[in-house]
């Protein structure tokens, strides 16, 4: 399954948060190159808290499909499935950021979650790259940003603090000691300040390589070469050099950057468009995943587009390693989502989609239970297909609700509930 940066559950809801939680004064560049300031060497995972996110009570018999209770008000917002049987899920900082991992697909669930525990604003950016190297990034109201390092699954965590300010937007690792983070803060409506840093030693210390051109001071001492304008959606390096950063928000275009010096600079990549769609309707609402294996030149970029009251999800992919990106106007409702160069997933009219050939035709799975589900939670936040028929998909609701994560072992024929409670 390829390993990539989990972002912060849906981009319209980043877009959204940092809108409004952004337009405070308390920015700040911080006055090192450097920008890590340590705090602490290392914390164990925190003891059981009395923090349960949500259990299973009895089946509805009118709707036939499991029923959630929320217990508190922490939830979980996303996860990370490294294979058929390792991953990770967490909750947002609001309450206190929680983390769990599981190591049989779901079944079971150990609370790995850092003491003392972390509170934050919104949605914490996180990434594990294999079952033991982990990374999270939340903000507190002061716009300070925290990062917490794993060398072991999470039974020990490292800590350290950026000299700059803002808030995360992006994690993306390619070793256990290289990764980026994408951090930013609002300028003005449709604008925002990027501030990129890299670390070569798994998260310990951290450099600014690259920056909007907004900074002042900082400009001709730091690259500014990443945009002033949009949002970011997401950010993910192939590896050392290679990385991409896609953008939304007021533009001609949606927007998506490639650098080929580890993030130093940026340059715009071309997507091609249909003519017969208007450019204007169309954003990124996911990042660049890359096939794995052999076919790594094999790439997609998730999209949402308006029609009429309709909002649609299609795809560019690329088939050079992304030096040209051709829009598929596949017309899902949500979820939609690649495996690799052939297999995808899409859910459209309640009904669960497969392809096998790169999106030419799709065929329906018979659905038990996904449109109820679908009627119970309204916000679909990820879902992630194993080739072994297994899959997870976690659905929220509006407004901070209830949030449930379902698994199927049938290719996505019946789901069943997970259970996570500390």
């Amino acid at each position: 399954m390829n390993q990539r940066t989990i972002q912060k559950a849906a981009a319209a809801v980043l877009s959204a948060f940092l809108l409004t939680a952004c337009q405070d004064s308390g920015f700040s560049l911080g006055s090192e190159v450097n920008a890590t300031t340590p705090v602490a060497d290392v914390y164990s995972p925190a003891p059981q808290q009395d923090i349960p996110v949500f259990t299973i009570t009895s089946p509805s018999p009118d709707a036939g499909i499991p029923q959630v209770e929320t217990l508190s008000p922490a939830r979980v917002v996303d996860f990370q499935m490294l294979d058929d049987r390792t991953g990770f899920a967490w909750s947002d900082a609001n309450e206190g950021l929680s983390v769990y991992r599981t190591e049989d697909g779901g079944e079971n669930w150990l609370s790995i979650t850092p003491a003392p525990k972390a509170r934050g604003v919104g949605l914490p950016s996180m990434q594990f790259l294999d079952s033991r190297h982990g990374w999270a990034a939340i903000s507190t109201e002061a716009q300070q940003i925290h990062i917490w390092y794993t060398k072991d699954g999470g039974d020990t965590w490292g800590h350290t603090e950026l000299a700059s300010s803002g808030y995360p937007a992006a994690l993306s690792f390619v070793t256990p000691e290289i990764g980026w983070l994408i951090s930013v803060y609002d300028v003005a409506m449709g604008k925002s300040g990027k501030l990129l840093h890299k670390t070569e030693n798994g998260g310990i210390d951290w450099e600014l390589i690259s920056l909007s051109p907004y900074e002042g001071d900082a400009v001709g001492r730091i690259p500014a070469e990443l945009p002033l304008h949009g949002h970011v959606v997401d950010m993910f390096f192939q590896d050392r050099q290679t990385g991409w950063l896609s953008v939304t928000g007021p533009a001609p275009i949606p927007q998506l950057y490639r650098s080929l010096d580890g993030g130093v600079t940026w340059s715009a990549a071309l997507l091609e468009f249909p003519e017969e769609l208007p450019q204007t309707d169309i954003t990124i609402d996911q990042g660049p995943v890359f096939a794995s294996g052999m076919d790594r030149t094999d790439g997609w970029i998730r999209t949402r587009r308006t029609d009429g009251m309709q909002v649609l999800y299609d795809f560019f992919r690329s088939t050079d390693n992304g030096e040209t990106w051709t829009f598929v106007p596949a017309g899902f409702d949500h979820s939609l989502i690649f495996l690799d160069k052939d297999t995808g997933w899409g859910v459209k009219d309640d009904v669960l989609h497969k392809t096998n050939n790169g999106g030419l035709s799709w065929t329906a799975i018979p659905a038990s239970g996904l449109s109820g589900l679908l009627d119970q939670y309204e916000v679909p936040v990820r879902l992630q297909m194993a080739a072994d028929d297994r899959g997870w998909l976690l659905l929220g609701q509006g407004g901070g609700g209830d949030s449930g994560l379902f698994r199927t072992e049938d290719g996505g024929s019946s789901w069943e509930i997970l259970a996570i409670t500390d």
